[in-house]
């Protein structure tokens, strides 16, 4: 049984209709719709689904919920939240990352003696106390904070970003505890059990504003119960009482996923926050006994609970020395999660490292998704001499000439990447990331700041080469993954991710993260489209000619 199938048979008893009348309607052997309703099989696509959803006479939330739950049946839970959360993330760039709203706390509403020992209760209470703690130590002329933290923690993390803003100098070192479980198949059906992604400001209504909001998948299906018409939660709560979604140990591992864009936008905020990851057991209850979260500033120590409820301070120098070298400890020789450039040309230089130097699988596919079309496998030496801004490396700057030669390098590797025969590259566009093309002169894959935008000839000169390239497959989506305007990038490849994006009054940002979780999650989620999400090759071409003979 499935949710798919529960689903299915609760809407038709619903109405008093059976397998053969359904079957009658879409077309189908009336076995077939019974082992549909029994679990037993799948529909082999949305069409059929919205076909049963016709006859059924769902609402349109129903029908969102029935082919999500299609969506869940063939992908397996797993697989299937975790494209729910990347592809939140993508629509998240919105033209500029967009601000994390930020949860204040008045840190001088808790008076409490300053004692070497302090245990406190509350979560408001420990909120406010971490907050007094971190902003005394970053008003200093340095700080540093070390923390040892799942993802999930918002609080924490918004205290810190709110005082990096205010101060630049702040500098964070995030160490992230992960599972093994997270580099294991697509097969494994794990999510989440209740409240591990509880957001206290998420009001889930429908399908759509639950995976808007990120609520768990528990926490999803008793909403959806809710508000599904006759079924009132009738269906939903046997359902979860018969464990749809087992408690397993990827919860961390998840919550790294639905944070993600959190770490990004930390990441890209312009003080020094550096994350880490590490292995660790869920059974182990993190790194410290009961007190799963470490905190450590310059001259105090914090142990915290996951639900913020209880907590330890410590200001007794020796103790802080304590926690602050088990942290080292843990620390040492952690791979980074991620690593940022914001400047042009480290990512030249590291960026040509990635594509000349790698020891790549020539079997491995990449997946590249750009918010505008990538041209630069068509650019001609003509185009590439007219629009690069030579002005942005004065002659008698230092290393112009290598700035200069690594941006060359950079255009002329991917060239020869994608005139290779073994070139296994998919690329996934938008049709309004095209227009928005024609419309400005810019692409992707490229920092804006590097080149003058295109004329509206070579515009329509570059689409038309894509729509033409036997060395270039495009396959543009029928839904948007993201704005055009967001400048987003996206390069999936063998070993690891490369995320580019605009950053506001600050150009743009460029992340590599080589995390195999990570990694392995965004490559099911490119590898993941169905047909019912992607135009054929065929078609992507006729889109490509389309919109450039109407410019």
């Amino acid at each position: 049984m499935s949710y798919f199938s529960d689903l299915l048979s609760a809407y038709s008893k619903r109405i008093g209709i059976n397998s053969p009348q359904i079957a009658g309607y879409c077309g189908l052997d009336r076995v077939t719709v019974y082992r549909f309703m029994k679990g037993k099989t799948l529909p082999k696509d949305r069409d059929t689904v919205c076909r049963m959803a016709e006859i059924l006479q769902l609402t349109e939330d129903e029908r969102n919920i029935l082919e999500e739950a299609y969506e869940c049946a063939r992908l397996g839970p797993r697989v299937y939240w975790e494209r729910q959360y990347i592809r939140s993330f993508l629509k998240s760039f919105t033209g500029t990352i967009p601000v994390v709203p930020l949860v204040h706390y008045d840190s001088g509403n808790l008076s409490a003696p300053q004692k070497d020992t302090l245990v406190v209760s509350g979560r408001d209470h420990t909120l406010r106390r971490m907050q007094k703690e971190i902003h005394r130590e970053c008003c200093g002329e340095h700080c540093t904070i070390e923390l040892v933290m799942r993802p999930g923690i918002d609080p924490v993390m918004d205290i810190l970003m709110s005082e990096g803003k205010k101060n630049r100098s702040v500098k964070v070192k995030h160490l992230i505890p992960l599972t093994t479980s997270f580099l294991s198949g697509p097969g494994l059906q794990v999510s989440s059990p209740a409240g591990s992604f509880t957001r206290g400001n998420t009001s889930v209504s429908g399908m759509q504003a639950g995976l808007a909001g990120l609520g768990s998948p528990r926490q999803m299906l008793m909403a959806h119960g809710k508000g599904a018409g006759g079924l009132k939660g009738g269906l939903i709560s046997p359902l979860l009482a018969g464990n749809l979604f087992p408690e397993d140990d990827l919860i961390w591992n998840h919550e790294l996923l639905q944070n993600f864009f959190k770490i990004v936008s930390m990441c890209s905020e312009g003080f020094d926050y550096e994350p880490f990851y590490y292995y660790s057991r869920q059974a182990e209850i993190g790194t410290f006994p009961l007190y799963s979260n470490l905190l450590v500033t310059e001259t105090s120590a914090v142990l915290f609970t996951d639900d913020l409820a209880e907590s330890i301070f410590f200001r007794d120098p020796d103790q802080v020395a304590v926690f602050r070298g088990k942290f080292d400890t843990i620390a040492q020789g952690k791979p980074a999660l991620s690593y940022v450039f914001r400047d042009i040309e480290s990512f030249m230089v590291n960026m040509n490292n990635v594509i000349l130097k790698r020891d790549r699988n020539m079997a491995d596919t990449e997946y590249f998704y750009a918010s505008q079309p990538c041209i630069i496998p068509i650019l001609t030496d003509e185009i590439i001499r007219k629009h690069l801004r030579s002005d942005l490396f004065p002659r008698e700057s230092e290393g112009r000439n290598d700035a200069l030669k690594n941006i060359y390098d950079y255009i002329g590797a991917i060239q020869a990447r994608y005139k290779k025969s073994d070139n296994n590259s998919v690329n996934f566009l938008s049709e309004s990331g095209i227009r928005y093309f024609m419309k400005t002169g810019r692409f992707a894959e490229v920092p804006m700041e590097l080149y003058s935008p295109l004329s509206v000839e070579e515009r329509k000169e570059m689409v038309l080469k894509l729509a033409e390239s036997p060395n270039y497959s495009a396959r543009i989506l029928k839904k948007e993954l993201s704005p055009p305007e967001g400048m987003l990038c996206v390069e999936v490849m063998d070993k690891s991710l490369f995320i580019e994006f605009l950053v506001p009054d600050k150009g743009m940002c460029f992340l590599y993260v080589n995390e195999p979780g990570i990694l392995l999650a965004f490559r099911n989620f490119f590898s993941g489209f169905s047909k019912d999400e992607l135009y054929s090759e065929a078609e992507s071409r006729e889109i490509l000619r389309r919109i450039a003979q109407e410019s």
